[in-house]
């Protein structure tokens, strides 16, 4: 039965990163992408938290967000900050943090709020789910934001 079910299990198609649900051969399959193996890369170096820029001339995040997404900087893995991040850093106006932990047990998910930070304030706020991966390295699913000069920020890795 272990080895039919894994069969069928491979035949599921998994286009996103949500729970699939397909019928094959009369049997009823649900199938969910673990976002660790299924994510788009962020490797913008304007979101470093030491890129100033108040002013880019361009929208950064406001943007329809679908799926997880993993961050980088150059190589190295990135994650959002979790401390306040001040005015104009991360190539914005309104650069986004967290303001609670990460997960710190591999597979476990989180879901934290995210500020967009303006003069020590939280301005406004999102919902963002975090996943910390084997690997030790984070995924993110991403809330859309409201503001054209509002974009995510991304700090080194130490784990």
């Amino acid at each position: 039965l272990l080895d039919k079910t894994l069969s069928l299990g491979l035949l599921a198609s998994c286009t996103t990163n949500t729970m699939n649900t397909q019928k094959q051969a009369g049997i009823h399959i649900s199938q969910s992408v673990d976002p660790c193996y299924s994510y788009t890369v962020l490797n913008d170096d304007w979101r470093s938290t030491d890129h100033i820029n108040y002013w880019s001339g361009y929208c950064h995040d406001y943007s329809n967000f679908q799926g997880w997404y993993r961050l980088f900087l150059g190589n190295s893995n990135a994650r959002i900050p979790e401390t306040h991040i001040d005015s104009g850093r991360c190539g914005t106006y309104y650069p986004l943090s967290m303001t609670g932990p990460h997960p710190t047990l591999p597979g476990e998910i989180v879901t934290r709020t995210v500020c967009n930070n303006l003069y020590g304030n939280c301005y406004n706020s999102y919902f963002i789910q975090v996943k910390l991966c084997h690997g030790n390295y984070y995924v993110y699913q991403l809330a859309n934001t409201y503001y054209c000069y509002s974009a995510y920020c991304a700090g080194i890795v130490t784990l």
